[in-house]
């Protein structure tokens, strides 16, 4: 029995865990894991779907004054080329928090075990894997302008190797969220 919602693109058989992906009309086989929390809060946890991309970034030029080398996530690799990790939600929310949510997590990368329990829900999923490649770019732009020096230009590019979608789990409080990996809260959603 596969578990959706009204828009969903990511569904999962509530039976045996395995995941699946609507892409062209098609279902394809896509893992879907669910990360145990790492911080106890009092309050229901919900897991909500977030896009996890290994990709291999190569910065081919970036020209910059001012300010020094900062300490986003590629920063200390040379040329800032090399593997990371991209966050994106999967879920439906404002673009703030979007954005808030894929920048602290792709900028921190969370630790975590996955959860065993194949039994657990999660919210829809209702970005689709291209959407959070696109998004990716998005955010290394963001961590790239957060930089103390001002870009002037920048030449990049992205290979993705590897996706998969992880239930990350949140409880609700005081009129926002708290993640229970990183321990943020994010407000307006």
């Amino acid at each position: 029995m596969l578990e959706s919602e009204g828009r969903d693109v990511v569904f999962r058989c509530a039976n045996c865990g395995q995941g699946y992906y609507l892409a062209e009309g098609e279902l394809k086989r896509l893992r879907v894991d669910f990360a145990a929390p790492v911080l106890q809060e009092s309050g229901e946890v919900q897991y909500y779907p977030f896009w996890v991309l290994k990709a291999e970034v190569t910065v081919e030029s970036r020209v910059a004054s001012g300010g020094f080398f900062s300490s986003a996530v590629w920063a200390s690799r040379p040329g800032g080329s090399g593997p990371t990790t991209f966050y994106v939600p999967g879920f439906d929310a404002p673009l703030d928090v979007l954005k808030n949510l894929g920048v602290e997590f792709t900028k921190h990368q969370p630790s975590y075990q996955i959860a065993q329990d194949v039994r657990r829900s999660m919210k829809g999923c209702v970005h689709s894997e291209e959407f959070a490649r696109g998004f990716a770019d998005f955010v290394f732009l963001t961590l790239e302008a957060e930089r103390p020096d001002v870009m002037r230009s920048i030449r990049y590019s992205i290979r993705f190797v590897e996706s998969m979608v992880l239930g990350i789990p949140f409880v609700s409080a005081e009129g926002s969220r708290k993640d229970l990996l990183l321990g943020k809260k994010v407000k307006g959603w």
